[in-house]
């Protein structure tokens, strides 16, 4: 039987008609999945912590917490909900509390190519913080999404109509920004989140400079807001119900990374300690000359974040580089090479909600530790910012 091959096509006459069909058919395919999909979605349930765990969070002893839990495991031993650990350090006066008189941070986490460990680092930092008592915000700015599909537990763009991301709101209404915010099941790790139409948004926020400002969204005085500083306005009415703010931006230095930059008082930004990343980054430096030479405004806090890291000579070269050009600004502590770390994404998870190893237990310790280290450093420093401002608002 001879097969007839369908003609070879090379170019496309009409480009503009083509990409038209071509998005209606596929829209419409993802209509039909995220139908299916939705049936099948399942309730993420929330992480708990043995006795010997909670203690440690709480710092009391395990005879203090006994018989203080809130649930059960399979076997019936007694487990902890972090929202009842909180609980529990209130009774014993351990749970940390900004102090009145500081800002909570707003940080944006930003980089110029992916593969450094960003989306990796915002997601942990945010589960790490909750975890030491502090309410978080995650704002995802990346329209990969990866950061939302994490925390969330869902697919982005078959779970999530236009109407439950901030588009909209950014583009035309930021008074409804606020309604987009959701609770995660992590105790107080909210999300801000997006999808893939926030690449139409990259485009469309551009489009609107060329506007007049009667035609822009207004701020809560009625005054007209520049494309770039949208999410800076939208987060205004709510920022103090949080003490952390975090926004995993996308690789690039577009609209939407300038609108995080633009409400950020803070950056990190996570590098792999290679040369070419270092190159890479040199180049986001110029970038963000550029920016911040056109958009004034001091950080009350950056750091660098050296990620991914895989003991060697090459490696230490690098990072000994690195120290050399920005000094104290790269944390002491490192994010090692991890695979439990590089998994649990993939398992819409972070490390500190797995209650058992994916790989094996010594793996999971060291990713614990090496994550651990790193969050403390900038725990503690956050703390002794918050401190000096408390001091100087008494």
């Amino acid at each position: 039987m001879k097969i007839v091959m369908p003609e070879k096509h090379y170019g496309l006459g009409d480009p503009a008609a083509f990409f038209d069909q071509k998005s209606d058919e596929g829209n419409e395919e993802t209509l039909k999945t995220r139908q299916m999909q939705k049936k099948g979605k399942q309730k993420r349930e929330p992480r708990t912590w043995g006795v010997i765990q909670a203690a440690n969070l709480v710092g009391r002893t395990r005879a203090w917490m006994s018989g203080k839990h809130d649930t059960l495991s399979e076997s019936g031993q007694g487990r902890f909900t972090l929202k009842r650990i909180n609980e529990l350090r209130e009774q014993a006066s351990t749970l940390y509390r900004r102090p009145e008189g500081s800002e909570p941070f707003v940080i944006a986490l930003s980089k110029l190519k992916g593969g450094v460990g960003n989306t990796t680092a915002c997601v942990h930092f945010a589960h790490y913080l909750a975890m030491m008592g502090l309410k978080i915000l995650v704002v995802d700015m990346d329209y990969q999404s990866s950061a939302t599909t994490v925390l969330g537990g869902f697919n982005p763009d078959i779970h999530l109509e236009d109407e439950d991301t901030p588009r909209d709101a950014l583009l035309h209404s930021l008074e409804d920004y606020p309604a987009t915010i959701r609770k995660t099941y992590f105790h107080n790790v909210f999300l801000a989140p997006c999808n893939s139409s926030l690449q139409d948004m990259e485009m469309e926020l551009a489009q609107q400079l060329t506007r007049t400002v009667d035609q822009y969204p207004v701020d809560a005085e009625g005054n007209p807001v520049s494309p770039y500083d949208r999410l800076k306005v939208a987060l205004e009415p709510i920022k103090h119900d949080f003490d952390v703010i975090l926004i995993d931006c996308a690789p690039s230095l577009g609209m939407l990374t300038s609108n995080a930059l633009s409400a950020a008082d803070c950056l990190i930004n996570p590098l792999k300690p290679s040369g070419m990343d270092r190159a890479s980054y040199s180049m986001f430096n110029a970038s963000l000359s550029s920016y911040y030479d056109a958009m004034p405004k001091s950080l009350r806090y950056f750091r660098l974040v050296l990620s991914q890291y895989r003991q060697s000579n090459a490696t230490v070269r690098e990072e000994l580089i690195l120290r050399n050009i920005y000094e104290d600004y790269v944390l002491t502590n490192v994010i090692m090479d991890n695979t439990e770390i590089k998994s649990a994404p993939s398992e819409m998870a972070t490390v500190y909600e797995l209650e058992k190893p994916q790989s094996n237990k010594e793996t999971y310790n060291r990713a614990l530790k090496t994550l651990n280290g790193v969050f403390d450093e900038m725990l503690e420093d956050f703390k002794a910012i918050w401190e000096m401002e408390a001091e100087d608002n008494g």
